[in-house]
């Protein structure tokens, strides 16, 4: 009982002896502002998302990185002194791609990377993948920081048995090497890249030959409120009877912060390919929709032509640091030379809902789940439906 009412005294002034709680620093540089009366519409609409991704994804993700960075878990590093302090990494990668016209694309790999190898500057990445339909995958890449620069020399070999175009299904093995320069821009970037590929196709008669090309290429984006982005590229056929091409692909659009990295975006993404002498135009230089481009209700390769044209409408929310929720409509197609046979009737709809890293963040975890529809003409019913799971390609 004594013990009992010492505590009774001395905890209560214990306590009165704390300091006050410092207020949380500004630092945004910005007071904090009352959402406007009009966002709740949208909220008691977005409630089920925000949710699923606050209780479903972020707290346990918050509590599991807290827990581990509590455990202080040693920094692995490796190498003879010569080399300095080199900090590697070891991730598996697993990617579930389901598509309604094609069945599931399974595949397992591993993502290996060292920093600060030969310099502190530098950077080695290596990707190994196999999966089903005779995936396989193998790229090794150096990055070397500099200031504003980042130069990269790329290794890749990639092969696959159930390539897409159209409605035909071909073997496809390709190998390059690449050499380029990023430079980053106050608000996007500068890139510049020479490649040297080699693509062998199978299950294609007219095309069973190897096909050497270099490819040089450059882009510059702009992303603020207004985001544009212009990427050219001209394959010049080295080997085989492929046509040397001219390929562009732009997006104009606006993207909106509605309140604290909420961000409503409305684009027009737009690609052309145009063979510049009598050769054939090869399947990897078409304009291509689907799968990792937009209308990503259908299968990558699905949507082909010589041109393409979608607009897309997408609001992003964050739902932890590296991982935004995306729900998104797009509205477009594939058409011939110089958007030959471009009208209404011939446009298709692919909306969907998911989560996948920041535009401006590097990550490779993506949940997708897409739909896509028949033309305008046709009525739009639903035909598609493409479900993705794990980690996307790079480093």
């Amino acid at each position: 009982m004594r013990a009992l009412a010492l505590a009774l005294v001395f905890v209560p002034v214990v306590a009165l002896a704390q300091p006050p709680k410092r207020a949380m620093p500004d630092y945004d540089g910005r007071a904090d502002e009352a959402p406007s009366a009009w966002l709740w519409l949208p909220r008691v609409a977005l409630s089920p998302l925000y949710l699923l991704s606050e209780y479903g994804v972020r707290r346990p993700l918050g509590a599991i990185v807290t827990n581990v960075e509590r455990v202080q878990l040693p920094q692995p590093t490796f190498g003879p002194s010569f080399l300095g302090r080199v900090e590697w990494g070891v991730a598996p990668s697993l990617v579930l791609d389901h598509a309604s016209a094609s069945g599931a694309r399974v595949s397992l790999g591993l993502i290996l990377y060292a920093d600060h190898l030969l310099a502190d500057a530098h950077t080695l990445g290596l990707r190994v993948t196999y999966g089903t339909h005779g995936w396989i995958e193998l790229d090794v890449d150096n990055r070397v920081h500099l200031d504003d620069h980042r130069l990269s020399l790329a290794v890749g070999f990639h092969a696959r048995d159930d390539a897409v175009f159209g409605d035909a299904r071909y073997g496809v093995a390709r190998f390059g090497v690449a050499l380029a320069d990023r430079l980053t821009l106050p608000h996007g970037h500068l890139d510049a890249a020479l490649e040297l590929r080699n693509t062998q196709y199978t299950h294609v008669p007219e095309l069973d030959h190897a096909h050497l090309q270099l490819v040089p290429s450059a882009g510059v984006s702009y992303d603020d409120v207004l985001h544009a982005a212009l990427t050219v590229a001209a394959p010049i056929a080295l080997t085989g009877d492929s046509a040397d091409t001219l390929e562009v692909t732009s997006e104009l659009g606006v993207v909106v912060d509605v309140y604290r990295r909420r961000r409503i975006g409305l684009r027009l993404h737009a690609s052309v390919a145009a063979p510049l002498d009598d050769g054939p135009l090869l399947r990897a230089s078409t304009s291509r929709l689907g799968g990792e481009q937009p209308m990503r209700g259908f299968e990558e390769g699905e949507l082909v032509g010589e041109s393409a044209l979608v607009a897309i409408v997408e609001y992003r929310w964050p739902v932890w640091v590296w991982l935004d929720g995306q729900l998104f409509a797009e509205l477009g197609n594939a058409f011939g030379r110089h958007f030959e046979g471009l009208d209404a009737d011939q446009l298709r709809v692919s909306f969907g809902i998911g989560m996948r890293a920041p535009e401006d963040e590097p990550g490779t975890f993506e949940l997708l789940l897409a739909a896509g529809t028949d033309t305008l003409g046709d009525g739009l019913g639903l035909t598609h439906v493409r479900v993705v799971f794990g980690t996307t390609s790079g480093f």
